[in-house]
């Protein structure tokens, strides 16, 4: 999938270059491919029960909201089963898991200070710049504005 697959197209069109777009899809890609979810703890029965949903979160994280019966429903279990077993075997709940990906997404592109924290928002996949701030000082102890001048 590519850059115009995202919500925020527009802010892509209007404020990157033909260069930062391909350097973007690249690292989109890069992250997408990631599968450090694959810990050692997690018993290798309930990864493979959780596989589906955990390609979909890495590939899809950074649009719309994913719904979790929809990732029960790639698990084909039900959407208490799944929650219990995502959370038993990684420790932490769907929704957090998938913030925390989108809160990474967000510093490295704050850190590469090409874009405002308007469009680390969008293109990171929080539709509401004021959750994104509050998301983003609560986890790292920092506005994303601070973080983004740090870095």
């Amino acid at each position: 999938k590519g850059v115009d697959d995202l919500k925020g197209v527009d802010i892509l069109d209007k404020k990157m270059d033909g260069s930062s777009v391909k350097k973007f899809e690249g690292k989109v890609e890069e992250l997408a491919n990631n599968k450090e979810y694959e810990l050692e703890y997690i018993s290798k029965s309930q990864n493979t029960r959780l596989s589906p949903a955990l390609d979909y979160i890495h590939k899809e994280y950074m649009k719309d909201n994913i719904p979790i019966s929809y990732l029960a429903e790639l698990c084909r279990m039900s959407e208490v089963t799944f929650r219990s077993i995502f959370t038993n075997s990684l420790g932490i709940t769907p929704i957090k898991y998938i913030n925390g990906l989108k809160l990474e997404l967000a510093k490295e592109l704050l850190a590469a200070g090409e874009h405002s924290v308007n469009e680390v928002a969008a293109l990171s996949g929080f539709h509401d710049e004021c959750y994104f701030s509050r998301a983003f000082k609560k986890s790292t102890g920092v506005s994303p504005s601070e973080y983004r001048n740090d870095s």
